[in-house]
């Protein structure tokens, strides 16, 4: 008998590279391609179990503005109008939305952390699935599909795969598929005074920026030459958060 299913994001697009394992009476595996098809010929009479898994490149559509998104929803100014979004927001899997889900996702944004400590980089819906709650991440939806006694071919064990940390649906689901461009209205311009500092000494470089509450977030990386150290990262008009590789700043001061 043919077991087999497509497995697309919530946009309709094929996800390549999940690994699909049928478990039961004999085992069989495979890897979706770009077409996000898979497909298994199984004895029939026998009991099995689809499992779809994919956990690599945890950063793929994952940036500052989700946490914009997450940030809106969980202070209730923009609430996520899709249940795969609330899936896609519970970073620690705990089944609920909150400041901990942004405090795991910033720390991979900032490369303090190289994975999600209690999620995989994907979640798996059953496409069957009607999710009913006013939080969907909650639901207890199955994340395989369960074949009782294969009598006859089953074409269409399909899944809807969830990018964890991904509101905005900009992952890039397969190959073929290019990644959102998140740059909108133009470039924020930071400005900085050139000095030039005796060896020894610190000093402290003030960055601004213009119109920027227009900026809803971002990120970027500050990159010293050699023989500067940095000191500390001083907070102005907005927070300011500072990861180990010196990201996200507007003030410095520098120590040479």
């Amino acid at each position: 008998g043919m077991v087999a299913g497509t497995i697309l994001n919530a946009q309709g697009e094929n996800v390549e590279a999940v690994a699909v394992t049928v478990a039961g009476a004999t085992q069989a595996s495979m890897t979706t391609g770009a077409d996000g098809q898979f497909q298994f010929q199984m004895d029939l009479g026998a009991d099995y179990t689809v499992t779809p898994v994919k956990d690599i490149n945890p950063l793929n559509g994952v940036s500052t503005f989700d946490l914009v998104l997450m940030s809106k929803h969980i202070l209730g100014i923009n609430q996520f109008d899709s249940p795969y979004k609330y899936v896609a927001a519970d970073v620690n899997k705990s089944g609920t939305i909150t400041a901990f889900d942004m405090v795991q996702l910033r720390q991979l944004i900032l490369n303090i952390k190289t994975e999600f400590p209690s999620n995989d980089s994907w979640r798996f819906v059953d496409a069957s699935h009607e999710f009913t709650s006013a939080n969907p991440a909650s639901e207890n939806f199955s994340e395989f599909y369960t074949i009782n006694t294969l009598s006859e071919n089953m074409m269409n064990l399909d899944f809807v795969g969830v990018k964890i940390g991904d509101i905005n649906g900009s992952a890039e689901p397969n190959s073929l598929v290019g990644t959102e461009d998140r740059t909108d209205d133009g470039v924020l311009v930071l400005t900085a005074q050139e000095a030039k500092i005796p060896a020894g000494e610190s000093y402290k470089v003030e960055i601004a920026a213009e119109d920027f509450t227009q900026v809803l977030g971002f990120q970027n990386t500050w990159t010293l030459a050699e023989g500067v150290e940095f000191s500390d990262v001083i907070s102005g008009a907005i927070a300011m958060i500072l990861s180990e590789s010196l990201s996200l700043s507007l003030s410095l001061t520098i120590s040479l």
